[in-house]
């Protein structure tokens, strides 16, 4: 199974109805606990949506801030 690889405005576009923005991806990056997953490639960041999907499933429904 070969992985699918994307880079910030794919991501945005497949999760827009979910309301992600660039600004919440950028945010979640950076959380300083369990950050959304990703790898910089130069001054581009990469999602593997594989690890995307772990992620926001492990995430706990009440303590998630979507500002």
């Amino acid at each position: 199974m070969s992985r699918k690889i994307v880079n910030i405005e794919k991501l945005v576009e497949l999760f827009s109805d979910a309301g992600w923005t660039k600004y919440k991806v950028y945010h979640w990056t950076k959380r300083e606990e369990n950050p959304l997953p990703h790898r910089k490639n130069g001054k581009c960041l990469e999602f593997d949506l594989e690890q995307v999907y772990n992620w926001w499933d492990g995430l706990p429904s009440s303590n998630f801030d979507c500002s």
